[in-house]
């Protein structure tokens, strides 16, 4: 999808606590949590950029990004 930020995949977070004992099915949870997250904010990016783009049809596609980029920023997403 277009401006979609680049994401690591849930499976590089899961394996960052390397040496660390850890619960393979809690590990399993937090790797799907960590998915859904990663998709609701990549489906908020895309929402916010489609909002951008009808109330300021004027703006660049770099513009619109740079917007939302900024939206994000102001709301800590």
């Amino acid at each position: 999808m277009m401006g979609r930020p680049d994401h690591s995949t849930a499976h590089d977070a899961a394996s960052s606590t390397a040496g660390l004992p850890v619960d393979p099915v809690l590990s399993a949870a937090a790797a799907r949590n960590l998915s859904v997250a990663m998709q609701l904010r990549a489906t908020a990016w895309e929402l916010s950029a489609a909002g951008v783009r009808t109330f300021r049809p004027e703006l660049t596609e770099a513009e619109v990004q740079a917007e939302v980029r900024a939206l994000f920023r102001r709301t800590g997403g």
